[in-house]
């Protein structure tokens, strides 16, 4: 938070309850970090702070934000210098009042940027880095990560990633799960017999490894002899249609059923034997805790 910020909570003598937090998501689909963003969002408000999310229309962690009875705006830059966009977020950054603006995503933080840059805003300003690819070192990057009062990363991992090159060392706090939507639920039903295996993710091939679980599938069936057990993947993104094809062309449709997204993610989990999760490496691994 900014100095200034700072000693105008002080000098008022705010109370927490009284805090003005605007967040700015631009993910259009539902992925792990959509999922600690609402899950932050909920429990801030359990705590009485007054927010309003922005992100992209329709989008899936609009919608689950609006069912909280939290107010959402949309906004869905194009790129990372989308002066239209820029051009509205401050429109909204004023609107509201806001002391505290959260960035939850490289896109926000690179339009945020240019409005702070531009603007004279008296709002804070906080990142959520939850992604684990390494930064590129370049003036655009030092630039976008070093402007916000803190950066926040949501593993060690992810720190480490961020540690050296110029970037602003940025503070560690874990992101969770509910344990009580995701405590042992009873078993769901099913007529067919046998053992079910399963994985759940999003399906974009660079970050989840779905292809050695189809991998490790076909060894199953084809090199065992075991023919009671079936397959499940669960998830939707960019690249189903490859999936599907890889299991089409080695001949499993029979065996691995692609379910596509589930929005009560424990109901797949409650049918399972066994929950594989294929993944070379992950910033935080939710699906795991």
């Amino acid at each position: 938070m900014s100095t200034e910020t700072t000693n105008s909570l002080k000098t008022s003598k705010m109370s927490l309850s009284s805090l003005k937090v605007m967040h700015f998501d631009t993910g259009r689909s539902w992925r792990g970090g959509q999922n600690q963003v609402y899950l932050l969002i909920r429990e801030l408000k359990k705590m009485g702070l007054k927010q309003v999310l922005i992100t992209p229309d329709n989008s899936p962690l609009g919608q689950k934000v609006k069912n909280e009875r939290i107010k959402t705006l949309t906004l869905g830059p194009v790129n990372d210098i989308d002066l239209r966009a820029a051009w509205k977020l401050s429109r909204y950054i004023n609107k509201f009042s806001a002391d505290i603006i959260h960035l939850h995503s490289a896109k926000s933080l690179a339009i945020a940027l240019m409005v702070f840059k531009m603007l004279k805003i008296k709002a804070g300003s906080v990142f959520t880095r939850r992604v684990d690819f390494p930064l590129k070192d370049n003036i655009f990057n030092r630039l976008k990560y070093g402007f916000p009062d803190r950066v926040a990363v949501i593993s060690d991992f992810i720190k480490d990633r961020m540690t050296g090159g110029g970037f602003k060392e940025p503070v560690r706090i874990y992101s969770a799960v509910d344990i009580k939507k995701y405590a042992p639920g009873k078993r769901v039903a099913d007529s067919d017999a046998g053992v079910k295996i399963g994985m759940a993710g999003e399906l974009d091939l660079k970050h989840k490894d779905f292809l050695t679980f189809i991998n490790a599938a076909e060894n199953i069936l084809k090199k065992t002899g075991i023919s009671d057990v079936e397959f499940y993947i669960a998830g939707s993104g960019k690249d189903r249609l490859k999936i599907k094809n890889v299991i089409v062309d080695k001949r499993l449709n029979n065996s691995i059923r692609m379910e596509g997204f589930i929005s009560d993610i424990n109901s797949f989990y409650n049918k399972l034997d066994i929950l594989v999760h294929t993944v070379h490496y992950e910033g935080l691994g939710t699906v795991i805790l």
